[in-house]
This record gives structure tokens, C-alpha cells and sequence, in this order.
């Protein structure tokens, strides 16, 4: 699980140039919001990112119901899911 978290938390720090274990108060925070101002074309490249490095698809109804909203939403999808970073096997 803390594997997944890292991995999740340097595409963020590539894509949106945030991290998330350094600023862990930002962790529940929007990511289209003030604090953090990720563009939104960088959040197409992290969800494109996640799905490559953990070869999973995320589903519509996740992102479409405000679910790819915040760091910590989108690492309890990860857990939900099981995904694994399939560069650690």
C-alpha cells in the first residue's frame, strides 16, 4: 500500500509539481482548487499516467461523480482496486 502511494505521488510531483508527502495538508485538498491550481490538462496526464503505471482503467463514474478530486480520493481508488505498480514486480 505505501508502495502505491509513492508511485502515485511521483506522478504528481512530475505532472503537477506537488508533493504530497511533503505537504501532506494539501492531501485532501481540491486539485483544481486555489491551493493546489493544478491544470487540467496535467490531470488528463495523471490519470493517463496512473493507468499506465498500475494498468488499470479508471472508471467514468469515478471521475465524472467528483471522485478524481483529490490526492487522497484517488489513493483510496487505488486501494480499493488492489492496483499494483507493475514496475515493482
Amino acid at each position: 500500500m505505501m508502495e502505491r502511494e509513492n508511485a502515485l505521488n511521483e506522478i504528481f510531483i512530475k505532472r503537477v509539481g506537488v508533493d504530497f508527502k511533503k505537504q501532506q495538508h494539501l492531501r485532501d485538498k481540491k486539485l483544481l482548487g486555489i491551493e493546489i491550481n493544478a491544470p487540467s490538462r496535467e490531470l488528463v496526464m495523471v490519470l493517463y499516467d496512473i493507468e499506465n503505471k498500475f494498468c488499470i482503467r479508471i472508471e467514468d463514474e469515478f471521475i465524472l461523480g467528483g471522485g478524481f478530486d483529490t490526492f487522497n480520493n484517488i489513493a483510496g481508488y487505488l486501494d480499493h482496486l488492489g492496483a499494483i505498480d507493475l514496475n515493482k514486480l
